[in-house]
């Protein structure tokens, strides 16, 4: 082949590239998917509104794509005054030029740098606006991506009232290929809003369900680090927790652990370590908890929970309600999350339901417990209480001077240990008591009444039972003052039947025979 024929060949290289290459810019500049009205479109097909955007500029080497400055999307149905959706300082949007001939609508990365995202007030109409186009998928979305990156955003929750919005700061968020019709991976670091804590999670989403948000597949793991519980008023401590998870966003299962080494109710003045293991189930579309298996580790005793943590219909804001179970656990360790010095110590079996709503109180106030208890062995913390409890058994000992033995049975004297059975009512801060039997060695009593968690004020009165007759119970001129009203209180066999009350403080109590009338005691 000569030379001019060689030149002629190239020439013709040439100029069918210079054709192909002009044909493809002439289709680029037909399809160019990166124009400002694209992009705004297809921000809508996600979330109807109204998109702005201040600055934009195509990008064409040596990645196509295009920037977008200043973006805010406004809902149609939003007051003036409420914030947009969410704001965007910049968005960058970077392809490659074979993707757009050989995989068309796949985009190899977007960043979005100072996303900010406001959601409103759940029982809005802009909520509800939200929640309906979402689940609608009457507009198919067919774009792939890569990656998806909004590091240092910030997600806004409102609240009804005037409590200012739930902040959410995220610190770390990455999305790895993006899809709609295929699951993708994420990972998410933030400071949650409450309680404030470090969450670290990473995992897997999708398929994204448009048409039912709560049964979008969703898997992974979590931890939350240095959680502070003082936000919520009554208690306070310093929460960790990690877990597994897994199902959809309308029912995840949930398994892991919780640690608060110092948890600590405030009234009580005193922290505990409490250990935790549960299963439970989280709807992730609002917010609601059910436990179905929490083993609660409280000191020495060991505490089987149930119940949820969600929201009910006309009320705002989640109401806890747990169900309760010990079995052979110690009282002092359950008492003592709650007032400053637990009463009594000794073995303990009790079943409760509790209920916290969220009205802003102090937990004790706040606090709703009905149960049944059973204490064994049982020795009361106040040094005055049980030494008046051990003299108690002591002057109730029938002793029979014509029997052989004279001496005092094993169990009455010193530091006598008491059983308790009854039911129990905990609202406004006031423990109530009713059908509350006391045993000690040769007493018994039967009794009803109130402490109070918040003053540690005692009013409980009912009828004691002894072995000695009344003028027995005591010495000095007190017998010979008490002997005369003996068949009064004697019982069918021997011994007394007393009326009696126990007023006063718990570190400061009051024993004594009670004379009001029961008609004025139940007013």
């Amino acid at each position: 082949m000569t030379s001019r024929q060689n030149k002629r060949r190239l020439m013709q290289l040439v100029s069918v590239a210079a054709i192909s290459f002009v044909g493809l810019i002439a289709i680029l500049a037909l399809r160019w998917p990166f124009s400002k009205s694209t992009v705004s479109e297809s921000i809508q097909k996600i979330i109807p509104g109204t998109v702005q955007i201040a600055k934009f500029r195509s990008i064409y080497f040596p990645h196509p794509g295009c920037i977008a400055e200043g973006v805010v999307l406004v809902q149609s149905a939003s007051a003036s005054d409420t914030p947009p959706l969410f704001t965007v300082q910049r968005i960058s949007i970077q392809a490659n030029y074979l993707d757009l001939f050989l995989s068309p609508g796949y985009i190899a990365r977007i960043v979005l740098n100072g996303l900010r995202i406001h959601v409103p007030a759940r029982g809005s109409g802009t909520h509800t606006e939200i929640n309906s186009a979402a689940q609608s998928g009457s507009i198919p979305i067919r774009t792939r991506v890569g990656e998806i990156v909004a590091d240092s955003a910030v997600l806004e929750v409102a609240r009804h009232g005037d409590r200012p919005p739930l902040k959410f700061a995220i610190h770390l968020l990455t999305l790895n290929s993006v899809t709609r019709d295929k699951p993708f991976s994420y990972r998410v670091a933030l400071t949650n809003a409450l309680p404030p804590g470090e969450i670290v999670s990473s995992g897997q989403l999708g398929p994204w369900n448009s048409r039912s948000l709560g049964e979008t597949p969703v898997s992974g793991s979590y931890t939350f680090q240095q959680a502070n519980l003082g936000v919520f008023g009554g208690i306070a401590g310093t929460l960790s927790s990690e877990d597994s998870f897994e199902g959809a966003l309308g029912h995840i299962d949930v398994h892991g652990k919780i640690q608060i080494p110092d948890f600590e109710v405030k009234r009580s003045n005193h922290r505990v370590h409490l250990n935790a293991r549960f299963l439970a189930t989280v709807n992730a579309t609002n917010g609601d908890v059910f436990l179905h298996q929490v083993q609660t580790s409280i000191l020495q005793t060991e505490v089987e929970t149930t119940g949820s943590i969600a929201g009910i219909p006309g009320k705002r804001g989640k109401t806890t309600s747990l169900d309760f179970n010990v079995r052979s656990g110690r009282i002092q360790d359950v008492l003592g999350l709650f007032v400053k010095r637990a009463p009594m110590s000794g073995i303990t079996s009790f079943r409760a339901h509790a209920v916290v709503p969220t009205e802003g109180q102090p937990f004790l106030e706040e606090l709703f417990l009905e149960g049944d208890f059973a204490i064994n062995s049982g020795h009361f913390t106040s040094p005055e209480t049980q030494a008046r409890v051990d003299d108690l058994s002591r002057r109730a000992h029938s002793e029979n001077k014509s029997a052989r033995h004279t001496e005092v049975p094993e169990g009455i004297g010193e530091n006598v240990t008491a059983k308790l059975e009854g039911h129990v009512m905990v609202r406004d801060g006031v423990a109530r008591f009713a059908d509350v039997s006391f045993y000690i060695p040769s007493a018994s009593a039967y009794m009803d009444g109130t402490y109070n968690l918040l003053n540690e004020r005692v009013d409980i009165r009912g009828t004691l039972k002894t072995e000695a007759k009344l003028s027995q119970t005591t010495t000095g001129i007190k017998s010979v003052l008490l002997k005369p009203f003996d068949p009064f209180f004697k019982k069918k066999r021997s011994g007394a039947t007393i009326p009696v009350e126990m007023t006063g403080t718990y570190n400061h109590p009051h024993f004594g025979i009670d004379l009001t009338p029961r008609a004025s005691r139940d007013k």
